[in-house]
């Protein structure tokens, strides 16, 4: 019996999660990702935009690859018909590089030309603290 308790004791010592230790818990972002791009290419782009998420929130502000999941997501959005989210990611995907993907620009573009039919873009400019709004067309 004394064996047996030893052994569970033990058993249970081993099993303790990675996240006691400090370590991250589930796969890492590459195999997040490489999940996220199989939701997308098999028509789930819903799930495959919440594990690109986690992905960026896992690897926070600087990740080296937020252009490529940002382009991703805008994609994905794109797909659902979601343009205004489409368009801010796709946006973020072009801004984070030095030379943009040139996907990600042919998509920004369709996005933009879409959104134009049935939006109007509005650029509020702000001067100073106590500036004046000013709406140009």
């Amino acid at each position: 019996m004394r064996t047996a308790t030893l052994l569970a004791a033990a058993w249970l010592l081993l099993s303790i999660p990675a996240a006691a230790s400090g370590q991250p818990q589930g796969p890492d972002s590459g195999t997040l990702n490489d999940q996220a791009i199989a939701l997308s290419k098999g028509g789930a782009y819903a799930e495959a935009i919440e594990i690109w998420w986690r992905v960026l929130e896992r690897e926070g502000p600087g990740y080296a690859h937020a252009a490529v999941i940002h382009r991703n997501r805008g994609r994905n959005y794109q797909k659902l018909g979601a343009l205004p989210e489409a368009r801010w990611h796709l946006n973020e995907a072009v801004r984070a590089t030095d030379k943009p993907h040139a996907k990600a620009l042919e998509w920004l573009d369709a996005v933009d030309a879409a959104l134009a039919k049935e939006h109007l873009e509005v650029i509020i400019d702000v001067e100073g603290r106590d500036g004046e709004v000013f709406v140009e067309e």
